[in-house]
C-alpha cells in the first residue's frame, strides 16, 4: 500500500497470472508472470485451497481493491528483483497466510536490443568461422 509503487494484474483466458509492479520514483518496472506450473504458485497453491482462481481473486483484492484485510509491501529492491511480501492474518478462526514473491526487473528496451545485438553478432562470427572452413577445404 505504498504510493511509490504501481501495481496491475491481469489473467488470461489460459489462466496465467501477469503481476506487473512499478516503482514510480525511480522508472524500474518488475514483472511476472504466474500459471499453474509455476514454482511459485506450486509453492505456495496450499495457502490458497488449491484453487488459482482464489489465489487470482485475493491478488486483485489486495491490489485492486486495496482490501484492509489483505497487506502487502515491499521488502526489498534491487536492480535485478523487489520482493513483494503479501500478508493475510485474519485471526484465530481461519488460516492466513504470509508469502513473498521475488519478482524480476523488466529489461529496458536498451538491454533487450543490446541483447539481440549480442546474439547477432555471436550469429555472424559463427557463419563467418564455417564459410572460412569451407574455403580452407
Amino acid at each position: 500500500m505504498d504510493k511509490q509503487y504501481h501495481i496491475l494484474i491481469n489473467k488470461d483466458k489460459k489462466k496465467n497470472i501477469y503481476l506487473s509492479v512499478e516503482n514510480i520514483k525511480e522508472h524500474m518496472k518488475y514483472e511476472i508472470h504466474i500459471n499453474e506450473i509455476s514454482p511459485f504458485w506450486l509453492k505456495n497453491m496450499k495457502y490458497f485451497q488449491h484453487d488459482f482462481d482464489n489465489f487470482y481473486r485475493i491478488l486483485d483484492l489486495a491490489f485492486v481493491d486495496n482490501s484492509n484485510e489483505i497487506k502487502w509491501s515491499i521488502k526489498n529492491e534491487t536492480e535485478k528483483s523487489l520482493l513483494l511480501n503479501i500478508i493475510y492474518n485474519p485471526g484465530l478462526e481461519i488460516f492466513g497466510f504470509n508469502i513473498t514473491m521475488e519478482i524480476p526487473r523488466e529489461e529496458d528496451k536498451t538491454e533487450q536490443l543490446m541483447k539481440k545485438v549480442k546474439k547477432l553478432e555471436n550469429d555472424i562470427t559463427y557463419i563467418l568461422s564455417k564459410l572460412n572452413e569451407k574455403d580452407i577445404q
